[in-house]
């Protein structure tokens, strides 16, 4: 069964060859996700459900070299060792998911390797493009500002909104 390839678009789904049926052995599958320019890359995995020890789901920020290895997900008995780029590793109760991991830029790339036996159901995971600007503050960030309005004068404003002059 074939899998991985060039995926493109602001969002979609990524799941291992025969989810919810279970993965072959051998398998050795990469996803490049591609977004348009000026935007990172959101990965939600929303099922994980790997062959202890052995099958692995390595996420890269960017092409898939090791330099740019971003989070390797390796399920061990009753954790799921997530081995990444941080200070140090963190370990996850076997049913619990990792946290939405977020590209640096417009490319993200997944790599799905199996072992010659067993297999469990595998995974699914859904990816969305996150739009960024150069210089402006993202979600995280904060942004002061500083407005002369005179008196019993009120100006509204919603996040996400341009200022008007009155």
């Amino acid at each position: 069964e074939s899998c991985g390839g060039v995926v493109q678009g602001l969002n979609g789904t990524i799941e291992s060859p025969g989810f919810p049926h279970g993965y072959p052995n051998y398998a050795n599958c990469t996803w490049l996700i591609i977004t348009g320019e000026r935007n990172r890359i959101q990965l939600t995995f929303v099922t994980l459900a790997l062959e202890e020890d052995f099958d692995i789901v390595s996420v890269y920020d960017g092409q898939p070299s090791p330099g740019n290895l971003k989070m390797r997900l390796i399920p061990r008995k009753r954790s799921l060792c997530l081995q990444g780029s941080g200070p140090a590793d963190v370990t996850l109760s076997g049913f619990m998911l990792p946290s939405p991991i977020v590209s640096s830029g417009s490319i993200l790339a997944l790599w799905f390797t199996t072992d010659f036996a067993v297999s469990a159901q595998g995974f699914k995971a859904v990816y969305e493009g996150k739009m960024t600007c150069d210089g402006v503050a993202g979600p995280s960030e904060q942004i002061t500002l500083t407005l002369n309005v005179p008196e019993n004068r009120n100006i509204l404003w919603k996040p996400y909104e341009a200022l008007e002059r009155p």
